[in-house]
């Protein structure tokens, strides 16, 4: 963590004060931007991948909680014919 403070001084403050920044320092400052930047893209495709196995899985028990309901009332409908004969008049 110390030597990621002094790699921000090194490539922001001091290039700010008019002190040259050395050419080695820019590279590991760019290539820790990059990780950064490309450790994020996997975090946040993860979470989209994530989302979507989610909602497959949401849709496959509506369909199948749906499924079952028509299932009962048929079933509840042959069961108590004249009941239902009598509530549907």
């Amino acid at each position: 963590m110390l030597v990621l403070i002094g790699l921000g001084i090194d490539l922001v403050v001091l290039p700010l004060v008019g002190l040259v920044v050395r050419a080695k320092a820019e590279l590991i400052g760019d290539t820790h931007t990059k990780v950064t930047s490309d450790v994020g893209a996997w975090v946040a495709a993860g979470g989209a991948l994530h989302l979507i196995r989610q909602q497959g899985r949401r849709h496959r028990l509506e369909t199948e909680r749906m499924r079952l309901t028509q299932e009962m009332h048929r079933l509840l409908h042959y069961a108590h014919a004249q009941a239902a004969a009598e509530l549907e008049q």
